[in-house]
């Protein structure tokens, strides 16, 4: 499929839509397209200050909402919730639901979107993907992957390509990574990237480059999972949602490994209400379907009502995207493999009307080598 420079959509409201490169497929806006307000978005990491308000927003425009848990805080995750959206006069008729996963945990990852499938496949059309990690020191999933890729990278990837019948069934649909501006300080080997990822030995740890690291493979699966899935009606996208207070803490903490100068500077222009933070977020949960918005890349300006859809990616190169999902086909087969997942699940999703005829030979090729 050849890539092509495309003049999308109309401004919306403040925001101005420019040129970026297109994978085809998706309608021009106003070509029968509508902002998305029905129907169910799933959010990861909701009960985060930002992607709590992401929450908030979802259902003031009219969707139910259901959110991803850790087992052991559904009671918090519920209540939290509850409070908030009262204090935001969300809609009484609005349904909140909570459902368990532990995203350190491939075979709860895994139960998790055949339950999702199974609750809500007939009305899923947004996924925030918004659960992310970063802790000082190495840790490793209940798989033995490390923390922040299998959180950040792989939980990723299993509920956008998991969740894709439902999203694909129910469109026009969106899916929206919260990513980070980090991605650009990443250093990526395309001969190395799997394992530099994962942080197989003799790698060491560093918290701030693994981020750094985590976030620009989140920005390059959303880029070839846009083209992948062009003439599929779902528009997949990728945001900064802006310095949250998490980041404030982060520069406190040290873990951010900058001078005390910049340190300071960029303490002192955080913190902006987590409200602030959502909106990106939601332009393109909301209005992508509207304006034809696909593989963007979105920002929140601090101090300003306008956010930013730039045609500038953080990272993006044909080749690391390549490798990258290969990569993550080949562990996502073996981890289906040991928690006997269906061994047909992806390529069944990914169809001729996905699939352009050279990327279902490069999958069967990563196919035919496990």
């Amino acid at each position: 499929m050849r890539n092509q420079k495309l003049s999308k959509a109309k401004p919306c409201g403040s925001m101005t839509t420019p040129t970026f490169e297109s994978c085809g497929g998706v309608p021009e806006a106003g070509v029968g397209r509508q902002p998305i307000t029905s129907g169910l978005a799933l959010v990861t990491g909701g009960t985060g200050a930002v992607c709590s308000e992401v929450a908030v927003g979802l259902a003031l425009a009219g969707l139910d909402v259901a959110f991803a848990c850790r087992p052991t805080k559904m009671v918090e995750c519920a209540e939290s919730t509850s409070t908030l959206w009262r204090s935001r006069s969300v809609h009484s008729n609005r349904t909140a639901y909570y459902e368990p996963v532990d995203m350190a945990n491939a075979s709860s990852v895994i139960g998790f979107v055949d339950q999702v499938l199974q609750r809500f496949g007939d009305k899923l059309r947004v996924l925030i993907n918004c659960a992310s990690v970063v802790p000082k020191s190495k840790q490793v999933t209940t798989d033995g992957q490390e923390m922040q890729f299998g959180v950040n990278v792989w939980g990723y990837y299993a509920l956008l390509t998991g969740l894709m019948p439902a999203l694909v069934r129910n469109a026009p649909s969106s899916v929206v990574n919260v990513a980070s501006a980090a991605a650009k300080a990443a250093r990526l080997n395309v001969k190395t990237l799997m394992d530099d990822l994962r942080l197989l030995p003799p790698r060491q740890y560093t918290a701030v480059e693994q981020y750094r690291a985590t976030k620009a493979a989140e920005a390059l699966l959303t880029w070839d999972a846009a083209c992948l899935f062009a003439q599929s009606g779902v528009h997949i996208n990728a945001n900064h949602p802006g310095l949250t207070p998490a980041d404030k803490s982060t520069l406190t903490s040290g873990l951010v490994t900058t001078s005390q100068k910049e340190a300071a500077g960029r303490a002192r222009a955080c913190c902006d209400p987590p409200s602030v933070y959502s909106r990106s977020t939601l332009m393109l949960a909301l209005n992508a379907t509207a304006n034809g918005w696909n593989g963007v890349w979105a920002s929140t300006q601090r101090g300003s009502t306008a956010d930013v859809l730039s045609s500038t990616r953080p990272v993006n190169s044909r080749d690391l995207r390549g490798k990258l999902w290969q990569g993550l086909f080949n562990l996502d087969r073996q981890l289906r493999t040991k928690f006997t997942w269906p061994s047909d699940r992806l390529l069944g999703i990914w169809g001729p009307e996905q699939m352009s005829e050279d990327r279902r030979a490069r999958f069967r090729s990563a196919d035919a080598e496990m």
